[in-house]
């Protein structure tokens, strides 16, 4: 759906017509034109966004959306919000698609269209973490308050919702789904419970096995150590035996001697 056309711009009005009739890219082009030629107006934006989302180029509707809602509306108009969120939505980032929903649900917390797209995207959310067995029991029991969450906004939308906005039945069949999921809500949480034990009693055997592994290699450490210390003592001892017994010999040398020569009496007369 196109915003509000420019009515003094006949390109402008070219690339409405163009989009309308199912010509997409061709609408683009001339919306890329119109926006370079007049940047300071937003619909030129958002036309150009939807274009994106159309092709299928989410990537580039939600910078598109961004860029307009920081230019022109300070991250504060709903209908921008919602359409970013729908655009994170169909690329499959519901994690920020449910942020922007969040956000615009501050600025317009009675919005009913809000309420069930917050409610649809925390559902997908948590059955996605709750299909995962590889979800931890944090996350299991976050997404079992989120979809009790869900199934609240739904179970209410269901009786009070805004019938020109959205199709009340709907939300009374997304509640029922909510109510299904939550029904095998403790068969998930038992599996995540055991499975964080299990990860737990892992961890603390790891932790075991690394603490007798550190303490074994300080005993080695501690004995190689020892025996290095009881090495050099002996070394030491026996170079002090071998200084004392090389003494003893030096000694023993100088005792043994050759007497000098005895001198001649005084000479005798003829």
């Amino acid at each position: 759906v196109l915003s509000p056309v420019l009515r003094g711009s006949r390109v402008y009005l070219a690339g409405a017509v163009l989009a309308h009739k199912g010509y997409v890219r061709e609408a683009r082009d001339v919306f890329a034109q119109v926006r370079e030629a007049t940047a300071d107006i937003s619909d030129v934006w958002l036309n150009l966004a939807h274009i994106y989302v159309e092709q299928k180029q989410y990537i580039s509707a939600v910078q598109m959306y961004e860029n307009c809602l920081r230019k022109f509306y300070k991250h504060q108009n709903t209908e921008v919000l919602l359409y970013l969120a729908r655009a994170l939505f169909k690329c499959g980032k519901l994690q920020e698609c449910k942020q922007i929903l969040l956000k615009a649900r501050h600025v317009a917390p009675n919005d009913t269209v809000l309420m069930f797209n917050v409610a649809l995207v925390l559902q997908r959310l948590a059955t996605s973490v709750l299909k995962d067995e590889k979800s931890n029991l944090k996350e299991v029991l976050n997404a079992v308050k989120e979809l009790e969450l869900a199934h609240r906004y739904f179970n209410y939308l269901s009786k009070v919702g805004d019938k020109m906005r959205f199709d009340l039945a709907l939300a009374a069949s997304e509640a029922r789904q909510c109510s299904d999921l939550l029904s095998q809500a403790q068969y998930h949480v038992a599996r995540a419970r055991k499975q964080d034990e299990e990860e737990k009693e892992l961890r603390a055997k790891q932790e075991q096995e690394k603490e007798l592994l550190r303490q074994k290699l300080m005993k080695e450490q501690e004995e190689k150590r020892l025996k290095e210390i009881e090495e050099q003592k002996k070394l030491l001892e026996q170079r002090a035996q071998y200084v004392e017994k090389t003494k003893n010999i030096l000694q023993f040398s100088g005792e043994m001697e050759t007497p000098k020569e005895k001198k001649r009496g005084g000479g005798g007369g003829r």
